[in-house]
This record gives C-alpha cells, sequence and structure tokens, in this order.
C-alpha cells in the first residue's frame, strides 16, 4: 500500500479565502465526485463554520488536510490561541535593535538532544510594545537520534531560524557574538538563563565581554512562580496586542508543543511529546519575561532597583 496525502499549494494554503472556497476542494480530495459528494461537504462544512475556530480548525486539518495550527489542545498554553494573530512579519534581530530602547536577551537550553533556544526581548520605543525574535541551534546528531522531526528542523534550517553545528558547536560562539553586538548598541538589559541548564561554557564566554552576574547582566530565571508569572504575562500581553513577534516556523513550532501542567502551587510549561515535541526556544522567551516585567534599563538595572527596591 501507497499512501498519498494531498495538499494545498503555500498560497492557498495560508489563505482561508481560498482554502475556504469549495472550488479549490477538489486538489485535495481525489475521491470527490465518487466516495465523496461537494454538497454534502459544503453542508457539513457550514454547520462547522458557525461553532467557531476551534472546529473550523478540526474540520479544515481532516477534510482539507490544512496544518490545525497551534493552541487548541486542551492543556496546551492559553496564549498559543493568540500567538499567530500577533505577528510582525517586519520583525528581524536589526530591525529589532532598531525599534528597542531597551533588549532582554532569554537563553534555553539542554544537552546534545535539544535545541539551544535564543530570544532577543525588546521594548518598542514610545509604544513599549514587547517585540521578540527566536533563533535556535542544535547539534547534528540531534537528526540521527530524533528521526521523526528531522525533516522539520531541516525546513526551519532552511527558513535562517535554526542553525544546525557539528562536533565544533559554534552555537555558543554565535550566540556571544549576536549578545555581544546588543550590548555594544547600548541597549542590553541582561541576559536571563534557566537556572537548571549547563551554562558554564557560556558564562565564561559572557564574562569575557565583559558580561557577568556580578555586574548585573546574569540573571538566573528560577522554575518556579517567577516563571509562571512570565508565562501568564505573556499569554496577557498577547491577547491584547502588546506583544508581537517576528515570523517564524519554527518559534510557531515551539509554542504549539507547550504543555501546561499544574503542580502544587503554581503551574508549569512541559512538552507535548516528551524527546521529540521542542520548546527550549519558547522557554527561552518566558526566561527574557521575566526580567522583562521589572521594566528593566539598559544598563542592566531595572527602574525598581534605582528606586532602592528589590526585584524578586
Amino acid at each position: 500500500m501507497l499512501p498519498i496525502l494531498y495538499e494545498f499549494p503555500d498560497d492557498i494554503a495560508s489563505d482561508p479565502f481560498k482554502w475556504q472556497d469549495p472550488e479549490n476542494w477538489g486538489m485535495v480530495m481525489p475521491n470527490l465526485g465518487r466516495s465523496m459528494r461537494l454538497h454534502s461537504l459544503v453542508l457539513d462544512w457550514e454547520g462547522e463554520r458557525v461553532k467557531g475556530e476551534r472546529d473550523i480548525r478540526i474540520w479544515a486539518s481532516q477534510h482539507l488536510n490544512i496544518e490545525i495550527g497551534i493552541g487548541i489542545k486542551t492543556d496546551a498554553w492559553p496564549g498559543a490561541e493568540f500567538w499567530d494573530r500577533r505577528i510582525d512579519a517586519t520583525l528581524t534581530m536589526k530591525t529589532l535593535m532598531e525599534r528597542s530602547e531597551v533588549i532582554v536577551v532569554g537563553i534555553d537550553g539542554g544537552g546534545l538532544d535539544d535545541l539551544f533556544g535564543f530570544a532577543a526581548l525588546g521594548r518598542e520605543k514610545e509604544t513599549r510594545r514587547w517585540l521578540s525574535v527566536s533563533r535556535a541551534w542544535c547539534h547534528e546528531g540531534v537528526l540521527d537520534r530524533r528521526q521523526s522531526i528531522a525533516s522539520t528542523l531541516l525546513d526551519f534550517k532552511a527558513d535562517g531560524d535554526l542553525t544546525i553545528v557539528d562536533d565544533e558547536l559554534k552555537d555558543v560562539s554565535e550566540i556571544i557574538e549576536i549578545i555581544a553586538e546588543i550590548n555594544e548598541a547600548g541597549l542590553l538589559a541582561c541576559v536571563a538563563i534557566d537556572n537548571e541548564g549547563p551554562y558554564g561554557e557560556f558564562v565564561e564566554e559572557l564574562a569575557k565581554i565583559g558580561i557577568t552576574p556580578e555586574g548585573g547582566q546574569i540573571e538566573g530565571v528560577g522554575q518556579g512562580y517567577k516563571l509562571m508569572n512570565a508565562i501568564k504575562t505573556t499569554e496577557r500581553k498577547l491577547a491584547n496586542g502588546t506583544f508581537v513577534h517576528s515570523a517564524s516556523r519554527m518559534i510557531d513550532w515551539c509554542i504549539g508543543n507547550i504543555k501546561i501542567e499544574p503542580t502544587a502551587t503554581a503551574i508549569r510549561a512541559t512538552k507535548q511529546n516528551a524527546g521529540d515535541a521542542k520548546i527550549d526556544p519558547a522557554m527561552a522567551l518566558f526566561d527574557a519575561v521575566t526580567v522583562m516585567i521589572t521594566n528593566p534599563e539598559a544598563d542592566g538595572r531595572s527602574v525598581y532597583e534605582e528606586r532602592g527596591l528589590r526585584v524578586a
């Protein structure tokens, strides 16, 4: 048996007016007019469409092979529902630096089986909206160990959002270069790093460019209430439109992989599927948010610290 999946070309799949037009459905339904009748499908579609976005996405996925998208799982991160509405296609690292008055860098990653996640979170001049650009690095061995996502990762590489490195592990040096550029522009507030990650080498390299914990430009982020606050703050800002992010299939995928689990005293973000579902770049964003919440300035100090208040 040779299963064949028919999909719309990108220009139709990305345009709701086109893929919702029954005239185009025959492109992905080879049995239309045989085992399937267009009239019945249209009636079924009209019935689902009035129920809301969730039912539209499910029907489109089942019948037209349109990607369901993110944010419809019952245990998904609530902010995912608004994620694809807050894309700013003009955002790049260059335009982020041009538009921001201060930038917090978030870092999250594990071993050679994970992505090394990077997020640059800026506060826009005048509007004070939050602007986010995400990148990731991974070791080439991930393609062999996680073959189910290998083609997906290669797509992200082609997009320019993921760098696949060899045994020389140039991921750290490339990230340091980006951080140094932000710092030299006078925009860096600090680098927020997951407390539980293996970042000894990374911290050492940051010290070489004058960025140290003692200087107030490196902050460890615990995985407790501070991160919960960041997760909830981000979803609220997505909902009210004061957070926008660059166009990136990589970060979209990571956001869709987030699973929210309640704990005894808070919530935590985990992966929908252990191993293959990567969320490191999304967690890097939340790390950055833990600092941006404190209203930092570009010298590594927040206005609250300047007023003599201690930021927890």
